[in-house]
């Protein structure tokens, strides 16, 4: 999974493609977020047509991107596709929801 570390990041991963891009958005502070990470890392591997990444919120290089979507909770999942948002889920008990979602949108 690729991390974004700059808002540069962002716009060079969702220029370059076409495919669902899935954007987990985390904090290390977060119980949630780092119990579901090897979950969603699990779920990355088995969707080879989608693109993951991570969002840490609390960085301040990325500090734009969080305002951009608004993110006031965690874990957050954006689902961007021709660089468009057309999904975002939030909670760590939705994992059903967040597997049939990538589905449907792919």
């Amino acid at each position: 999974m690729f991390s974004f570390k700059s808002n540069k990041d962002f716009v060079n991963i969702i220029s370059n493609t076409n495919k669902l891009i899935i954007i987990d958005c985390y904090a290390p502070w977060c119980g949630p977020c780092q119990t579901i990470m090897p979950i969603i890392e699990k779920i990355a591997d088995e969707t080879n047509d989608c693109i993951f990444c991570k969002l840490n919120i609390d960085s301040n290089e990325t500090e734009f991107l969080t305002k951009k979507f608004k993110i006031e909770s965690v874990p957050h999942f954006l689902f961007i596709k021709n660089q468009k948002l057309i999904y975002q889920q939030s909670g760590a008990n939705n994992l059903a929801i967040l597997k049939h979602k990538i589905k449907e949108l792919k």
